[in-house]
């Protein structure tokens, strides 16, 4: 059987307008053309947004607020005021932040303790918050554990400055150990007092509740020396 040679130019070609969606084809083209800046297609098949301006910050989004960690700081470290409100907000970013800090100061003086700081702060602050909501009882209702790791972890901030000076000076000297001291005494002193302020029923058991936020803010520092 013999093939038969095809011309192509002799086929006539039906030219007629493309129609998108009830209109005409560079009407389609040209409502893709606007929406192609805002939408794309995602791996499932539908149209996300690619709009980012409308998109929150990323530290929003991860519960971070920079401009309140500053003030809490700044709170913790000023001796002149006492911002009891500010300080019992939950914020548990400080706390986060502060162990990150003090294991980073640790690895600098070449001591790798991220686990043993984080196990730790767990256990403890589990054990602080019941002391404490114990010692509150069930008619003052108490305060949060987010409250709790926010307010020991921002009192930290003495301590983690105290992990930092051990990197460049010896902690086992005289100095060393009177600025680990006035280190504990400082977070003490601002922890048990927010506290007290926040549960108004601590405020004749206030020593019992400087007892245990001492000795946490100790350990804490005989990681730094030790």
């Amino acid at each position: 059987m013999s093939k038969v040679p095809v011309a192509f130019d002799d086929i006539p070609v039906v030219q007629q307008p493309v129609q998108w969606y009830g209109g005409s084809a560079s009407n389609s083209f040209d409502d893709l053309s606007k929406v192609s800046g805002t939408m794309s297609y995602g791996t499932t098949g539908g149209l996300v947004s690619d709009n980012f301006d409308d998109e929150p910050p990323l530290l929003e989004e991860l519960g971070i607020n920079p401009s309140l960690v500053v003030k809490k700081s700044l709170a913790v470290l000023n001796p002149l005021s006492f911002d009891a409100r500010l300080l019992s907000e939950s914020d548990t970013s400080g706390l986060l932040l502060s162990l990150l800090a003090l294991g980073f100061f640790h690895l600098l003086a070449g001591k790798v303790q991220f686990g043993d700081i984080l196990g730790f702060s767990v256990m403890v602050l589990c054990g602080v918050y019941w002391i404490i909501n114990c010692m509150a009882g069930e008619e003052e209702g108490g305060i949060e554990l987010g409250r709790v790791s926010s307010l020991f972890g921002y009192c930290m901030i003495p301590l983690v400055l105290h992990a930092a000076i051990v990197v460049v000076f010896p902690a086992r000297c005289l100095v060393g150990w009177i600025i680990c001291a006035v280190a504990i005494m400082w977070s003490t002193r601002v922890a048990s007092k927010t506290l007290v302020a926040a549960i108004p029923s601590l405020y004749e058991q206030s020593l019992l509740v400087a007892i245990p936020t001492l000795l946490m803010y100790a350990m804490y520092a005989l990681l730094t020396v030790y």
